[in-house]
């Protein structure tokens, strides 16, 4: 009995390392047809399939992702888990996202090509993906999209395509409107959207690229009247309004609507978001109320400057006025003006 209980530890020993030795991403798989579970590693993905290894086997196993059902990443380590998902989910929660890149960009780097096929990674990956939207890192959304809209899950299919949409959004010309070839993949994947709402949320989204800021807020007018119990359109589109407000340069607007979807919607990504659309604003009043002191300050100083300059152009003491000369006429004397009476 000793020795059986030795030789397990031994196999199970030897198959952690063989385990951590053997390259590609550690995984479980679930297939459909029985859900079976069968453990390897993931190589990547070729035309559609994944490449799949048995644990010490160099063979690669194309298998049709359509075929999988779940991935569940493994650790190669015991001790350490995959990510530190209480970290992610706070910086997220907080809108820390530049954070939360530099945090978790490498560590998402070798699951994102299976990222179509539900597993224990995609709802923080979606965060990460998120975060790249919103530091504009449309590259890296564009990228996310394209894999996602593979998925045979209808709302990671939708993520995908508004993930592609916002990405396309973000090509403009040198006046800062949106590039005609843009607009048509956008109004190609507006066309597939299911929901009435959706497609109205993306022609806002398509005006305010084009920067038609009057039209956007139709859209979204229409949504809040007409589709105001679609809670998957509803606090986007109000979140638009409070980004459209700002756009306008409608400081007390947006501020009123961001403290509205604050309130409503709080827990959620878009509370986060017009949280910050209020932090912003109010580091923006203070900045603004500093400048106007320094302004005020550096106007005072240029006339304080000025008056002493007159000052010293001035002259001090008046000059003084040179004393005229007066010339005294002296009137003709009685005796010569007799005298010239005699003659």
């Amino acid at each position: 009995m000793k020795r059986l209980t030795l030789g397990l530890i031994s196999l199970s020993l030897a198959t952690a390392q063989l385990f951590a030795a053997q390259s590609g991403v550690p995984v479980k798989l679930t297939t459909k047809s029985n859900g079976k579970e069968i453990p390897g590693f993931l190589q990547g993905v070729e035309k559609g399939k994944l490449i799949f290894q048995k644990p010490g086997k160099d063979k690669n196993i194309p298998l049709p992702q359509n075929k999988i059902s779940k991935l569940t990443f493994l650790s190669k380590s015991k001790e350490r888990p995959l990510i530190n998902q209480e970290l992610l989910n706070t910086y997220f929660s907080k809108g820390e996202y530049s954070s939360l890149i530099t945090e978790f960009d490498v560590v998402f780097a070798p699951y994102w090509d299976y990222m179509a096929i539900e597993n224990n990674l995609q709802q923080p990956f979606l965060k990460l993906v998120d975060s790249y939207l919103h530091k504009k890192s449309f590259d890296k959304v564009k990228r996310a999209g394209e894999i996602l809209i593979k998925s045979s899950n209808k709302d990671l299919l939708l993520k995908g395509q508004i993930y592609i949409a916002m990405a396309e959004l973000s090509n403009v010309d040198t006046n800062g409107v949106v590039l005609p070839a843009s607009v048509k993949i956008v109004q190609k994947i507006q066309e597939n959207i299911p929901a009435v709402a959706g497609e109205l949320y993306l022609q806002a989204c398509i005006d305010r690229a084009k920067g038609n800021q009057k039209a956007a807020f139709s859209n979204l007018c229409t949504i809040i009247v007409a589709h105001g119990n679609d809670m998957r359109w509803m606090p986007d589109a109000e979140l638009l309004c409070a980004y459209l407000y700002l756009d306008s340069h409608l400081t007390n607007s947006a501020i009123g609507v961001a403290k509205q979807v604050k309130s409503i919607y709080g827990g959620s990504n878009v509370a986060v978001d017009a949280d910050l659309i209020l932090k912003e604003i109010a580091v923006a009043q203070v900045e603004a109320k500093k400048e106007k002191i320094r302004a005020d300050k550096a106007s005072k100083a240029s006339k304080a400057a000025l008056e002493k300059r007159v000052r010293n152009i001035a002259p001090t003491k008046r000059p003084k006025e040179k004393t005229k000369t007066s010339v005294t006429k002296t009137k003709p004397s009685k005796v010569v003006g007799q005298e010239a009476k005699k003659n």
